[in-house]
């Protein structure tokens, strides 16, 4: 009875028409109204996706799911810059280590010691000079810089581990690539997959529903109530 009293005593002090009333009576009949005709749809929509839905999902995703193919490598680099005759005093020393390398030490049956000492002397890439220029995994579509592409293109000629390179001369230096491992190219099944498809294609369906439920609120009510 309080509450009626209370409305009604509102509705004589012309609290209809109060922008704040309006607003807060205009938000609980879009919640209501929502509650009526749009929740239960959505609930639908959550409701488990069979698995003949998400294998047709795999399937036309399926590039989506592919890793592709990842090798190690060592890098022997030297950069001559835009000098020709340092660059060809750089191809000379790297020939010559190549030979010591197959020729002179053991380091040809030690494919995890990548180029071992020779980084030392014959690379001015800091990062991996001390590590016997041994660099992390890289796939054929590798980003980067200019040389991060020219090692790429180097690594993916190489056929089998361990095989080392030729000295190649490239705009961004001398190079003596090394394969050290390659990790074949995985498609994550369907059961590892198919939680996240299931969210997906729900999520799908409910921005579905939610969409065609304010299309036809829209296209009805050309007129917003205040």
């Amino acid at each position: 009875m309080e509450r009626r009293r209370l409305s009604q005593a509102a509705h004589d002090a012309g609290l209809d028409d109060d922008p704040m009333t309006r607003a807060e009576i205009a938000r609980i009949f879009a919640t209501r109204l929502k509650e009526e005709l749009l929740n239960p749809k959505l609930k639908a929509a959550s409701a488990p996706v069979t698995d003949e839905r998400l294998r047709e999902l795999y399937e036309a995703q399926s590039a989506r799911f592919q890793s592709p193919e990842k090798r190690q490598v060592a890098v022997l680099w030297l950069n001559p810059g835009a000098d020709p005759g340092r660059a060809k005093m750089y191809e000379e020393k790297m020939t010559k280590a190549r030979e010591w390398f197959f020729n002179e030490s053991d380091l040809a049956e030690q494919i995890d010691k990548g180029f071992s000492v020779l980084a030392v002397d014959h690379s001015e890439h800091a990062p991996t000079r001390f590590k016997g220029g041994v660099l992390g995994w890289l796939d054929a579509q590798s980003g980067g810089s200019d040389w991060n592409h020219a090692v790429t293109k180097i690594t993916f000629s190489l056929k089998e581990t361990g095989e080392v390179s030729p000295v190649v001369m490239a705009p961004e230096g001398v190079f003596l690539v090394r394969l050290m491992a390659i990790q074949p190219a995985k498609k994550q099944s369907f059961q590892d997959v198919r939680p996240s498809l299931e969210r997906e294609e729900q999520t799908r369906l409910r921005k579905q529903l939610e969409d065609k439920f304010y299309q036809g609120i829209k296209d009805r009510y050309s007129v917003e109530w205040p």
